[in-house]
């Protein structure tokens, strides 16, 4: 490997302080923003910048990306992050980086858990009402609709909520317009939120509706299904007014349409791993498929 490529790597103090952590063990992206105290776009950066310049590799494991240190990595590689080590023991931010990994993940001797992933024998049956958390980045369209689409759909069965990985803090004015006016739902009351909140928990079901959301390592406590949902961002569409709220509706439709594929799973006779490969198989479906179901 070309010293000068490790040397450019490591001549950044945020990108030095990724690395000492990888040294722990693998970890994603909401581990990092949670340790560093960064937000999602500057981690994503780096780490994208590190994985070009193969400093890091990445995999997907389950329904999050997991980033570690090359398995095979060439012997510049490995004496450097070696003396990168020795040389932060003492350093105190890269210490309290280290301890606020041990508070988030407790660190043993045996491999780091990299996110909050079920484990493979996992057959615990689930019990209505099922309590569901759609995650999208900024909480402002797609997790709002399909947040309350599930309120109008599922009765008491299912309780829905939604949140965001970087919440914007506002709820789009077009999503609250197209389930007005398209669906009959009131969703004034809608709100921007953090994952994060204290009463965001023992949830059933996690589903991230983009793919920024994703990337970002949701570690909520207890053993949630989860699963992943591609939706075209509605906010990031050009056009007028008109225009506009049909592509909102476009997206709205196929939430739905997913949604109520979703309710009529049969999750009462399946065991918990059943049930998330057939959540997760909904994902795989086209993102604008089955309109018709909304007529």
């Amino acid at each position: 490997m070309d010293l000068i490529r490790i040397y450019e790597c490591l001549c950044d103090e945020t990108r030095l302080r990724m690395l000492n952590l990888l040294a722990v063990g693998p970890l994603c992206v909401g581990h990092f923003q949670d340790v560093l105290k960064e937000p999602q776009v500057k981690v994503s950066k780096h780490l994208a910048y590190l994985r070009s310049r193969g400093l890091v590799t990445s995999s997907r494991e389950g329904n999050w990306v997991v980033y570690r240190l090359p398995e095979n990595a060439p012997p510049e590689l490995v004496h450097n992050l070696k003396c990168l080590q020795d040389c932060v023991q003492t350093h105190a931010v890269f210490k309290q980086d280290i301890q606020r990994l041990q508070a988030l993940l407790p660190i043993s001797d045996g491999p780091l858990p990299a996110c909050n992933q079920p484990p493979t024998q996992r057959q615990s049956r689930l019990r209505p009402p099922y309590k569901t958390l759609f995650i999208c980045s900024r909480n402002s369209a797609r997790s709002i609709m399909a947040e309350y689409l599930l309120r109008s759909l599922a009765g008491d069965r299912f309780e829905a909520h939604s949140a965001g990985s970087a919440p914007v803090g506002a709820v789009h004015p077009m999503a609250i317009r197209v389930l007005r006016d398209a669906f009959g739902i009131d969703a004034s009351a809608a709100r921007s939120k953090s994952w994060k909140e204290d009463q965001l928990t023992g949830f059933d079901f996690v589903i991230t509706v983009c793919d920024r959301a994703r990337e970002t390592c949701i570690t909520l406590p207890g053993q949630p299904v989860t699963a992943h949902w591609t939706f075209r961002d509605p906010a990031a569409y050009r056009g007028t007014e008109a225009e506009k709220k049909d592509f909102f509706f476009r997206i709205a439709a196929s939430i739905r349409a997913r949604l109520l594929l979703f309710i009529n799973l049969p999750v009462e006779q399946l065991g918990q791993l059943a049930v998330e490969q057939e959540v997760r198989r909904l994902g795989l479906m086209p993102r604008d498929f089955a309109l018709a179901l909304n007529h």
